[in-house]
Formats: C-alpha cells, structure tokens, sequence
C-alpha cells in the first residue's frame, strides 16, 4: 500500500484509498443515502477502526489516520466484515449487507481461504463490491465480487477513480439492478469462484408514449373525480404544458403510466450544448407533489451539475422546492444549468475545477461530447 497507485500520478496506495472512501462518505451524503458504515483496516492485522454509524463525518476522521504496513490480510478482512455485518442484520433485519473492499487485490498471510470466505459472504448474504488499486490483476477479487453479486472496478486514474464514488449505482445497494449470485452449495475449489464472472446489464428506460387522444381522454376522466390529489397535478401539469408549451423541452407521458415522462429538450442557444437534443426522464414518486419529482438525463451530458448516470444537481429539487412548484418551473432551472453551470454546487468535481480553472478547455470538450452524443435532430429522436 506504500507503491504509487497509477503510472502517471505519484500518489501512494494507502492515499488513494483515503481519498475514495473520503468522496464515498461525501456523496453519500451530498445523495441523502441512508448508509450505516464501519471501517475495518488489514495489513498484518485485522482490525475494527470504526464501528457502525450513520455519522459519516466520524467515519471521514478515522480515515485521515490510517497508515499502511507489513501484509494484507485480505481474506480474513472480509471474513470479519462478514461476522460484524450479520451483527447488523440481527438489529436491522430489512437492510442490505455489503462490503466495499478498495485493496491492490494481493492478499498475504490470510488464514481464511478464499473458498470459505467466499461461502461465508453468500451464506451471509454480503455482497463485495472491490476496487482495484494499481497495476494489478486479480481474478480471486474479482470472483468473489461477482459471485457475492457485487462488481469489481479497476479505475486507470486518480480521476476515474474519484468519479466512481460520483455514480449512484455504485454508491448505493438500491439504486442498482440486483445481479445472481452464486449457490454457496455450489463452491468446492477456487476454480469456481474464478469461473463466475457475470455480466452487468445496462439499464435502459423503455416505454411507450401517449397519443394526444388518450392525453384527453385522460383529462376527462380527472374532471370526473375519479383520480387521486397525485393524478390530479399531474394532468395539470400535463394540460398546462400543452396549452402553453415550453419553446425548447417536448413532453411525452407514457400510455401504461402517465406518471413516467419522456421529455426532449433543445440545447440553449450560444452555449455548447446549442447544437444538442438532450433526453431526459421524469418519474412522479407517489408522495408528489409534496415531494419533487424525480428527473434525469439519459443523453450523456459533459456538464459539472449532471452526473454520468444523469443525476442533475440543482437546488429546486431539495431546498428550494415546494409542491407549488411547477413543471416549467423544473424545466426552467435545467435548461438554466446549461447555460450557466453551478461549479461551486457539483456533483462531478472533476469537471466544476475543470470549468473554474480552464473554461475553455470545459467549454470546447462540452461542444464536442455534445455533437457525440446528443447530434440526432427532434424528429430523429
């Protein structure tokens, strides 16, 4: 953990690894996630630095102190984080059980086998999510990843490192799309953990769109009581934004459930995006309008406020939302962000100093991912 980290960055392992799980805590945070961490340490040693706390500033202070030496015990690390999780699944038995494991994936002196630890963790039903440090091949780590249903990373840069801890599905249990495990009667040897490597799917929205018809028809019925406060505002919105259109966003509901959008929207005139058709979706939660409505990018977006699963960070979604709050409004403040980023609110820190410290460098890389990714017309899309 004393070796530099990647070829091209003079940062050490043990450095690296404080640097990621400290932009896990803060974007778990950042994300309102509900996250009950500890932090265990292997070298020579196993041990318990920091016991269970939703505190995640204590847990970023511990960090600060951690020191590498002698072996990596990795094995019976994960054997410990597995006898203290189950500890936690007595007291909270609804929640999801994982370990982050950020190692160079050697481990040296173990007494645990990576075939016990492996039937412990699925017994236990842990998953292991592993990040990879360095120039380093594992095929143990990564097995044992994927068949406790967790991924394994192995980022090239300090860059592409931190930005992992920037994506939602990797932060958090429940924002992903569950993968299969491995039958824990099913492990006898090494080979078969190495042997289960699974394939991540790519989640993509798929649904079909009203006609202008069934839209009427749909308001009809509001107009006859038949629909709860929820429905209710969102045919209000609907209507609104059909009698009074906005000039840059077209909205497309869902025929199966009108409370999923489609939405295109134009890319601001005189900004990098200007040559871009963006899509995004939005999703009405069931306590709106009390609670906003959740709305994304699925066009890819080189912008310092949107992350790379399309997580827009502007405060009309948190602190500054009310139920009064319009979709237009909502509208409004995305198309603003476009035109002028918040790089002192991002949730892609790389690219907020970026734009602060070289804006034309933000700027010219903005128009080109844009003419990559978001180049089809309206009509095309």
């Amino acid at each position: 953990m004393e070796e530099e980290c990647y070829e091209n960055a003079e940062i050490k392992k043990i450095n690296a690894v404080k640097e990621l799980f400290d932009n896990f805590a803060t974007r778990s945070m950042a994300y309102d996630f509900h996250h009950v961490i500890g932090l265990v340490k292997f070298d020579s040693f196993v041990k318990t630095l920091h016991t269970f706390t939703e505190n995640l500033e204590k847990f970023k202070e511990h960090l600060r102190d951690l020191k590498a030496s002698g072996c990596t015990l990795l094995y019976d690390a994960l054997r410990r984080g597995a006898r203290e999780l189950e500890k936690v699944k007595e007291r909270f038995p609804d929640c999801r059980l994982r370990i982050i494991c950020l190692t160079d994936g050697n481990d040296s002196g173990s007494q645990t086998e990576p075939v016990a630890v492996t039937v412990k963790l699925l017994k236990s039903d842990v998953t292991v999510d592993s990040i990879l440090l360095g120039n380093v091949e594992n095929n143990m780590v990564h097995g044992i990843s994927n068949a406790t249903g967790g991924c394994c990373f192995k980022p090239q840069t300090t860059k592409d490192g931190l930005k992992l801890f920037e994506i939602e599905t990797v932060l958090s249990l429940e924002q992903r799309k569950p993968k299969k495990k491995l039958d824990a009667s099913s492990i006898s040897e090494v080979g078969d953990i190495i042997t289960f490597l699974a394939l991540v799917n790519k989640w993509t929205i798929q649904a079909p769109f009203f006609l202008i018809s069934t839209l009427k028809k749909k308001i009809r019925e509001s107009k006859d009581g038949r629909f709860m406060e929820k429905e209710k505002r969102i045919l209000e919105e609907l209507r609104s934004l059909h009698c009074d259109p906005h000039p840059f966003f077209r909205v497309f509901p869902s025929e199966s459930d009108f409370s999923f959008w489609r939405i295109l929207m134009q890319g601001p005139p005189d900004t990098p995006y200007q040559s871009g058709v963006f899509e995004l979706y939005c999703q009405f939660g069931p306590d709106y309008p009390v609670k906003p409505p959740v709305l994304r990018f699925v066009t890819n977006v080189y912008h310092c406020n949107v992350n790379s699963v399309g997580r827009i960070c502007h405060n009309i979604f948190d602190r500054n939302y009310s139920a009064h709050i319009t979709m237009k409004e909502i509208f409004d403040a995305v198309y603003g962000l476009l035109i002028i980023p918040e790089p002192d609110d991002p949730l892609d820190s790389i690219l907020a100093e970026e734009f602060l410290t070289s804006r034309e460098m933000y700027e010219q890389e903005a128009k080109r991912h844009t003419e990559e990714h978001a180049g089809k017309s309206l009509d095309d899309m």
